[in-house]
């Protein structure tokens, strides 16, 4: 029985310490001086112009990471912020249930964790779910799965999923991995399809290691793809027939006629390069499988300018990732206080030196009395150490040592509690 209630209590104690003890969630984030991170991902990503362009889409989620905030978007259709703000106040009463926002810290308006109210599950089964989480490690996750949808005589999606993770890992690595991907997809009038295509998946992620070099990551897989009928590839240029084998003439006319039945509705249909830029300390990665442009006739009415130009893209997902780690800083060196040389052979001081004679911001103060203007201070009048070094990021030390002496305070209340209760339950009768 002794031994029982003292490894009882053991637990006890153990998970109250892993609560109450300080958490070192943050040591990660501090030992970066940037960072930051951003995810995008949406099996129908939508551009509208408003007139500016505002980037949305369809089972949409984001993710961003800054210094002291975290942020994660899902909805199962959106215009984008600009265009979402422009409804709201061109349109009375607009309002998206199908949108959520996670922030972290929490704010009046965007709480840490959100799932909107048209998200449904059934019979153990998730049929459509729209989830935004953020926390301090820091992280933002944005999640959203849903069914078919349309777009009339122009699109249709017999469902898709998207998912979006930016987060500062335990060994400071900033990391953004975006997935979307969509099934049963048919482009052109509802009746008569011009291009359908079974399954789209795309992926995408950068990962920036503190100190290192980022390594970015992109695949795309498209099976599945006819053109009236006939079986299609997708290259840069668009839709291509297969080169395996001899392409008879009748499969010739029949893309081509498909191509420009597509044009003469307003669609232009085209394959997306992917897109990569990297940097010492930071990498973006974007694509997407097709790209659709609509343009609607100046003769139809629409209660806004939004939809009357839009850009669709298929399979859409970016990724991108910041992150410097944090080093000493050093005075340098001493500012040049060369003459200029401009026309009337005049010169002045810089602009930058105080009244006082000093740098502006700096400890560096003026050459002595003595010394021409064009001259420098000698190499050895400069500082051989780093005057200072920064210090750990905190956020209020105040308020964590309120919090550290709370917990430590709960804990030793506890322990003590455990033992008065160990000892009066495996005393020995007398």
């Amino acid at each position: 029985m002794r031994a029982t209630a003292g490894l009882g209590a053991a637990a006890v104690v153990v998970g109250v310490l892993a609560w109450a003890l300080p958490s070192a969630s943050g040591d990660a984030a501090d030992a970066l001086s940037v960072y930051s991170g951003r995810g995008i991902a949406t099996p129908i990503g939508v551009v509208s112009r408003v007139p500016a362009e505002s980037a949305g889409g369809v089972i949409y989620t984001e993710s961003r990471l800054d210094i002291g905030k975290s942020r994660a978007i899902a909805a199962a259709e959106t215009t984008g912020e600009l265009a979402e703000a422009f409804l709201a106040t061109t349109l009375t009463g607009y309002a998206n249930p199908t949108l959520v926002n996670a922030q972290y810290p929490a704010s009046d308006v965007y709480p840490p964790e959100a799932t909107s109210v048209n998200s449904v599950s059934t019979g153990g089964a998730t049929i459509s779910r729209y989830h935004a989480v953020a926390n301090d490690q820091p992280s933002a996750h944005a999640e959203a799965v849903g069914g078919a949808g349309d777009i009339p005589n122009l699109l249709h999606i017999g469902g898709g999923e998207s998912h979006s993770y930016s987060e500062v890992r335990s060994d400071g690595s900033v990391v953004t991995n975006v997935a979307s991907a969509v099934h049963d997809v048919r482009i052109g009038p509802d009746l008569a399809p011009l291009v359908t295509i079974g399954h789209m998946a795309s992926t995408a992620q950068v990962v920036v290691p503190i100190g290192g070099k980022p390594v970015t990551s992109f695949n795309l897989q498209i099976t599945g793809v006819l053109a009236n009928g006939v079986p299609v590839t997708i290259t840069q240029d668009g839709l291509t027939l297969g080169s395996a084998a001899a392409v008879p003439a009748s499969s010739v006319l029949s893309l081509n006629q498909t191509l420009a039945m597509l044009d003469a509705q307003g669609i232009s249909l085209r394959a997306v390069p992917v897109q990569k830029e990297v940097t010492d300390t930071s990498a973006t990665v974007s694509g997407a499988a097709l790209q659709l442009r609509t343009i609607v006739p100046p003769s139809l009415a629409l209660p806004t300018d939004i939809g009357k130009d839009e850009t669709l893209l298929l399979g859409e997902v970016s990724a991108n990732a910041t992150g410097r780690k944090r080093q000493a800083l050093s005075e340098g060196e001493l500012p040049s206080l060369a003459a200029s040389a401009d026309a009337s052979g005049t010169g002045g001081l810089s602009s930058d030196l105080s009244p006082s004679g000093g740098v502006l911001g700096s400890s560096l103060t003026a050459p002595p009395v003595g010394m021409g203007a064009g001259t420098v201070a000698p190499s050895s009048a400069l500082p051989t150490e780093a005057p200072f070094t920064l210090p750990k990021r905190n956020r209020n030390l105040a308020a964590q040592r309120v919090l550290d002496g709370y917990r430590l305070f709960l804990v030793a209340a506890l322990i003590a509690a455990v033992a008065f209760l160990v000892r009066s339950r495996t005393r020995m009768p007398e």
